[in-house]
C-alpha cells in the first residue's frame, strides 16, 4: 500500500470511514471503531503516518447495498458490499 501518492505527498490527509451490516447498532459502531484501528495500525506499518489519517466509524447507518432483499430473507451479497473500508485523499490546503 505505500504508494507513490502516499510517500510524494505528505501534506495529504488519508480520510477512513468504515461501515458493517449486521448486528445492534452498538456492536456496529464498536466492530467499525475496531476495524479503524487495526486499518489505521496497518497503514502506519506501511509508512503512512497515523496524524495523516482521520477516522469516521459509520457502523450500518450508510449501506451501499440492501442487507434484506424484497421478501425480508438475508442478503448476504448485500451485507458483504455493506462491509468496507473507504479511502479518500484530501488535496492539501494550499
Amino acid at each position: 500500500m505505500r504508494s507513490s501518492v502516499a510517500t510524494a505527498r505528505p501534506s495529504r490527509e488519508w480520510k477512513v470511514s468504515h461501515t458493517d451490516a449486521k448486528g445492534s447498532d452498538d456492536y456496529n459502531m464498536a466492530l467499525s471503531d475496531r476495524l479503524a484501528v487495526s486499518v489505521g495500525t496497518w497503514l502506519a506499518a506501511r509508512g503512512i503516518k497515523l496524524d495523516r489519517m482521520t477516522t469516521r466509524p459509520r457502523g450500518e447507518s450508510e449501506p451501499v447495498a440492501p442487507n434484506t432483499l424484497s421478501d425480508g430473507d438475508d442478503n448476504p451479497e448485500g451485507r458483504q458490499l455493506n462491509r468496507r473500508v473507504e479511502f479518500t485523499i484530501l488535496q492539501p490546503k494550499f
